[in-house]
């Protein structure tokens, strides 16, 4: 089994040193892998971009979340209130 492991391992290394990535036509930064025929973003600063503004809308979800938790637990809280003063008012 450890034999197997190795050989898979060294694969794998071999598969990664002979990957090779053909420019994408008038996409700068963008390659195709021959391999597995993805697209690869070699552009580290268009990641960045990405992943900042990927985080700022999670951000904006997770805000827009707690303020509607926020809106529902006053909507219950009125309701209670109304509850109360209607048992107030028929006694």
């Amino acid at each position: 089994m450890e034999q197997l492991y190795h050989k898979f391992k060294g694969f794998v290394v071999w598969l990664l040193l002979n990957m090779a990535l053909i420019p994408v036509e008038d996409k700068p930064g963008f390659y195709r892998d021959s391999i597995s025929n993805a697209i690869v973003n070699k552009n580290k600063s268009d990641y960045d971009i990405y992943i900042k503004n990927k985080n700022r809308m999670n951000s904006k979800d997770e805000r827009i979340n707690h303020l509607e938790e926020k809106v529902d637990n006053l909507s219950n809280d009125i309701g209670d209130i109304k509850s109360m003063l209607q048992s107030l008012t028929s006694k």
